[in-house]
């Protein structure tokens, strides 16, 4: 049965005209548990909006990847950002936007 719990979780960038991969580097947001957050990111000082819902043993973390890569339990995942000069700053509220939340479960972001 633990087939039917996986969920696709893989980000991965592809160029808009060719439709090959590309690498793009790229921030997600998450919040995790102490023990992991540890050693998964960067922590982030608690802001105006606690991301973390008030939970005991979570942390907001920062981390950064470049696609394709493995995401965070979609659960989890609050922001993915697009970083770096050679792309247009782009970021998805994923915690605050739910159309946001459904092109990151959709995995088709154009």
């Amino acid at each position: 049965l633990y087939v039917l719990a996986a969920e696709p979780r893989c980000a991965e960038a592809r160029d808009v005209d060719s439709g090959a991969q590309c690498l793009v580097p790229i921030e997600v947001d998450a919040v995790m548990d102490e023990a992991v957050a540890g050693t998964a990111g960067t922590p982030i000082p608690a802001g105006p909006r606690d991301a973390t819902g008030g939970r005991p043993g979570k942390r907001l973390v920062t981390l950064r990847k470049v696609t394709p890569c493995l995401l965070p339990e979609l659960d989890s995942v609050v922001a993915v950002r697009v970083l770096g000069p050679r792309y247009w700053p782009y970021s998805l509220d994923v915690a605050g936007t739910p159309t946001h939340a459904l092109a990151v479960r959709g995995r088709t972001i154009f």
